[in-house]
């Protein structure tokens, strides 16, 4: 964690501390750090709002997209080694799946993240879930929507459950995780993984 700012750090190299990367942000488990360990339970419980609040400062006000690189303000963080840190790239669609698990498991966030994936899962929706890659702000789709982003969004709509008005968007997102059809080659493990662990969620 950086200490500052009590936020997961992203340290590719050992040689940069100074910025985060939103999927590592996982308030539900720094919560249960808050609860089980023996010890310093106050910075745990600092930690466990500070991620909840940096994930909601990630989600673009826009698209509700997240960038795979950014700063402990939310805004992305461009790197040398890594010309699409500041877009919302491979790293970046684990952030929704992040945000549902916290939601169902202990709610203790709901107005924001209700805002955050309802703005994300409306920019796929205005795109048809037909592009997978995004600049930050939600123009500039490319490749095609992804195994994986079926199941991160499908958990992300957890936040949307409580209003009746978001059925047929939970639905959507609900059927395209179920009946997504499982990725083969080279490649396959990254989204394979991301959709098996959402289906754990969505499966109880």
């Amino acid at each position: 964690l950086n200490i500052l700012y009590s936020v997961i750090k992203f340290e590719p190299d050992g040689k940069e501390f100074n910025f985060s990367d939103p999927s590592y942000d996982l308030p539900a488990f720094v919560d249960l750090f808050s609860r089980w360990s023996t010890s310093n339970q106050d910075r745990w419980s600092a930690a466990a709002k500070a991620t909840r609040d940096h994930l909601y400062k990630s989600s673009n006000t826009k698209s509700g997209l997240f960038s795979d690189y950014n700063n402990f303000d939310g805004t992305p963080h461009g790197v040398s080694y890594n010309s699409n840190a500041e877009k919302y790239m491979y790293d970046a669609m684990r952030c929704a799946m992040n945000v549902g698990m916290d939601y169902y498991l202990f709610g203790a966030d709901k107005k924001t993240q209700n805002a955050m994936m309802t703005r994300l899962i409306n920019h796929f929706e205005k795109d048809g879930y037909q592009h997978a890659r995004f600049n930050w702000d939600g123009t500039g789709g490319t490749e095609s929507y992804t195994l994986g982003e079926c199941g991160a969004n499908a958990v992300g709509c957890f936040a949307l459950m409580d209003d009746p008005a978001n059925d047929e968007k939970v639905k959507t997102n609900l059927k395209k995780a179920w009946n997504g059809q499982l990725m083969t080659g080279q490649y396959r493990y990254y989204d394979g993984l991301v959709h098996y662990l959402a289906m754990l969620h969505l499966c109880g």
